[in-house]
């Protein structure tokens, strides 16, 4: 998959429930803006969230997400 370490799944469990869920609304398409709106946190959380602790997954960009995602299932 480009995009995304062949490892990534795993760690994709690792994520707290927030982090998940914000990483769920980017890869459905959402900008910072309203998922920080939709979460009643700052867009800055948000971008936390998606390039500080999401680089440790090795996703490089928010398709590589909403791919390492689907093997997560619907809960966040």
């Amino acid at each position: 998959m480009q995009g995304l370490r062949a490892d990534a799944r795993g760690d994709l469990h690792s994520l707290s429930p927030r982090e998940k869920v914000v990483a769920r609304c980017a890869a459905a398409g959402a900008r910072n803006k309203e998922i920080a709106s939709q979460l009643c946190i700052s867009e800055g959380t948000v971008k936390l969230h998606l390039f500080s602790r999401l680089s440790q997954i090795a996703v490089t960009n928010r398709v590589g997400l909403a791919l390492a995602l689907g093997g997560l299932g619907s809960k966040p």
